[in-house]
């Protein structure tokens, strides 16, 4: 073939000038073989025959050549490409140094901008768009008692009504309950209270999980008199030891008693709540009857094929038997089913997408200050740009080197913001709240990171295509005439007003966010929650299995009880079955009766909860008393009954009567008992319910878990 020079980047040839060049230079090489055989003395069609049979396969020439020609061309212009990136990152470097404050300004921005939005991304990726770690888990419910007189809709169970429903519903391959409770840890150690759940047959089955170590409970661990074993949390394992993959069959003391651990569940099992142990659930017979106490969190495997709407139907049928049947207690009652998904993430999801939007916002603001400092920036460079222009750079070479700046800063900026993002994500998920599922998997893996790598070019093209398309086509009479002063242009002006509006509109919607949020934080802390928070500590104790009888429960209370007023610092110590707002709290729900009134058949009427607690209680929690006397001394043991009532069970049942002085019947998780009222108390645990306070008594409810 011909040598011909290197072309220049002007002349790079595309695969149909390849091909025409290929045809020509082989056209050529023909007609001077078949002249050669023409001076030897063959005719003309015989010299060009014999020329074609000499030279071989013609086809395969033309393509080994075509593709010989094509491949150096792209080699070229690779390597031009190659050599043009890397004179335009010097180049953007070398600006990004001459200008330190400019380059800190954005880079600051950006990496906040791309930090938070991240951070954020990566919560709300393991919480709402990994999969929940449960087998076939849209086929997994939760059901719920609803009262329609009350207008719940989402009640935890009781235990005499979860049996009914797994007897007589045919939609569910497997149903079964979970039971808050909690153990004292003894033996070779220190004592450590731990939380854990009781669940019934059926539990894991349903739920669709299973041990990473070990089994789950055997059938016979249901039943009354069987092995005592338990299944621990993957954070107990850890914790208590250290990881051993030899702790199943080991045997440990729990409130005295030996148990054997069969087993160690996912460290992502979370539903209903994090806790360290789960034992196996016996049924006691007061609770096959109870249909009052509702305090059991149940799920359910639909069968394969069985819609949530056809399980919903035919609870509604067991709702209508359960009505008819038992209508002191279900008159009003219904069952309401949830998917698990929607139990678990329903109430996060709306936040955690508002608070992603925001971050995007901020983003979005972060790049239009850029892109305004960008055009700044870029104005003071016309005569540069006019420079290069008349110098030959066309407009996709400017674009292309203005691009590669906007890259470079968002790159720098980028990896100050995945540092960030790093350290947010680590205090998220520190100062995460208890009630926000899945936090101790958050985490920067590939997925985010990839997505702050996403967000970090996306943002490069966001504030740098603006003013690389601008000043890609500078006004050289302008720029070069006046010595690089130019006057600013309606289009310029026009773009620059635009992105102040879109900056100012942004930020006016993130501003109004904000400020709600700041106002409603506000509010919430100059609302007075009725009790003094501050200088007050609690201990939960589990006092009912290791203290069967009366007078041993007493008798441990009492010693408690003094054992912490010894302790320096300690002026005074209360017992109480529910804290405000603990998760872990007994509000024992039953039906009130006033003496000398007609039982109200209405079930919301007659509905109150009752938490029982001792005289000091109310001085510690600097709860005040509206009216009355509160508990003494002798309010306990055989002496006559007394109540307090809070303001919003007097308002209801008393309109314009005095409470004080009136008997009422009232249940504490036991037979309904007459009680006086003695005060209307200001009490606010929970103030949507109408409340009595009832004395510290000796029943299951007030003896079982205490706290001081």
């Amino acid at each position: 073939m011909r040598s011909d020079p290197q072309p220049t980047r002007a002349e790079r040839r595309s695969s149909r000038q390849i091909r025409e060049d290929v045809n020509e230079e082989l056209h050529f090489h023909l007609e001077m073989r078949a002249k050669e055989l023409e001076a030897e003395g063959m005719d003309p069609a015989a010299a060009r025959a014999e020329a074609l049979r000499r030279f071989g396969d013609l086809d395969a020439a033309r393509r080994q050549c075509f593709e010989s020609d094509r491949g150096r061309e792209r080699s070229l212009v690779r390597k031009e490409y190659l050599d043009e990136m890397a004179q335009d990152l010097s180049h953007g470097v070398r600006q990004l140094r001459a200008r330190p404050l400019f380059t800190l300004a954005a880079v600051l921005t950006l990496a906040i901008g791309i930090g938070a939005t991240t951070a954020i991304f990566g919560a709300a990726d393991h919480v709402l768009f990994h999969p929940l770690p449960y087998r076939d888990v849209e086929r997994v419910m939760t059901l719920w008692e609803s009262d329609r007189a009350t207008s719940e809709t989402k009640k935890e169970v009781s235990p005499g009504n979860y049996l009914e429903w797994q007897k007589r519903s045919t939609s569910f391959e497997a149903m079964g309950l979970a039971e808050p409770t909690g153990y004292d840890l003894t033996g070779d150690r220190m004592p450590e209270p731990v939380s854990a759940w009781r669940v019934s047959e059926g539990y894991f089955e349903a739920l669709g999980v299973s041990p990473i170590l070990g089994r789950t409970f055997q059938p016979d661990a249901y039943r009354p008199g069987g092995p005592q074993v338990i299944l621990i949390s993957h954070g107990f394992w850890q914790r208590r030891f250290a990881s051993d993959p030899a702790v199943v069959g080991r045997t440990i003391e729990i409130d005295g008693q030996p148990a054997t651990i069969v087993g160690v569940l996912p460290a992502d099992l979370e539903y209903p709540q994090r806790k360290d142990l789960w034992a196996p659930k016996h049924f006691r017979p007061d609770e096959l009857a109870d249909r009052r106490s509702s305090y059991m969190s149940v799920v359910a495997r639909l069968k394969p094929g069985r819609s949530m709407a056809a399980a919903q139907a035919e609870l509604d049928r067991v709702t209508a038997q359960l009505a008819a049947e038992f209508p002191r207690t279900n008159a009003t009652l219904g069952i309401h089913v949830v998917p698990l998904e929607e139990q678990v993430l329903g109430p996060v999801r709306p936040a955690l997408l508002v608070l992603l939007g925001a971050v995007v916002l901020m983003l979005l603001i972060a790049c239009a200050n850029i892109a305004g400092l960008l055009l700044a920036r870029g104005a003071e460079r016309e005569r540069e740009f006019a420079v290069r222009s008349a110098l030959g750079a066309n407009h996709s070479r400017l674009t292309r080197q203005l691009l590669t700046e906007s890259v470079l800063l968002a790159g720098i900026g980028g990896a100050f913001g995945i540092a960030l993002a790093w350290w947010g994500t680590e205090t998220l998920v520190a100062l995460s709240p208890p009630w926000l599922p899945r936090v101790s998997s958050v985490a920067l893996d590939g997925r985010v990171l990839g997505f702050g790598l996403a967000v970090t070019l996306a943002s490069s093209l966001l504030f740098g295509l603006v003013p690389a398309l601008r000043f890609s086509r500078p006004e050289l009479v302008g720029s070069l005439g006046s010595g690089g002063r130019s006057t600013p242009t309606l289009a310029r002006a026009r773009l620059r007003a635009g992105l102040v509006v879109t900056e100012i509109a942004l930020g006016l919607v993130l501003l109004v966010g904000a400020g709600l949020l700041v106002r409603s934080f506000g509010e919430l802390l100059a609302n007075d929650v009725g009790f003094a928070a501050d200088h007050r500590a609690s201990v939960q104790l589990f006092l009912w299995d290791g203290n069967p009888a009366p007078a041993q429960r007493i008798q441990r209370v009492e010693e408690i009880t003094a054992r912490f007023r010894a302790l320096p610092g300690v002026e005074e110590v209360g017992l109480t079955t529910a804290l405000p707002f603990h998760p872990s709290q007994i509000d024992a729900q039953g039906s009130l009766v006033i003496e000398g009134r007609p039982a109200r058949g209405d079930e919301r009427e007659s509905q109150v909860f009752t938490t029982v607690a001792s005289a000091e209680y109310f001085r510690v929690m600097g709860v005040p008393l509206r009216r009355g006397r509160a508990f003494g001394p002798r309010d306990r043991g055989e002496t006559p009954r007394v109540a307090l009532v809070n303001e919003a069970l007097a308002r209801r049942c008393f309109p314009g009567e005095d409470p004080i002085g009136k008997r009422v019947t009232i249940g504490v998780m036991s037979a309904p008992e007459s009680r006086r009222s003695s005060a209307s108390s200001a009490t606010c645990a929970r103030p949507r319910w109408t409340a009595i306070l009832a004395p510290s008594c000796t029943s299951r409810s007030c003896s079982r878990r205490p706290a001081a």
